[in-house]
């Protein structure tokens, strides 16, 4: 079952929520704090971040030390 009145993600849909999880969103967790409904729009956009990243589509300059990360844990 979909999401009620749910977009079909086009890769236009895709670029945008892709410049928002790695352009506009730093992961401070401060939505989460301010936001009146308690939404945690950080939460969500580091599930982007690991939905593109699965995909194989994070940021060219994230691949390396995101591999060294894995890799030897720092």
């Amino acid at each position: 079952a979909g999401l009620v009145n749910a977009k079909k993600l086009t890769p236009e849909i895709a670029k945008d929520i892709h410049q928002a999880a790695y352009e506009y969103c730093s992961l401070c967790g401060r939505c989460g704090m301010t936001c009146p409904m308690g939404i945690n729009t950080g939460e969500v956009m580091r599930e982007a971040r690991c939905a593109f990243a699965n995909a194989g589509f994070e940021p060219i300059g994230l691949k390396t030390p995101a591999k060294t990360a894995s890799e030897q844990g720092n």
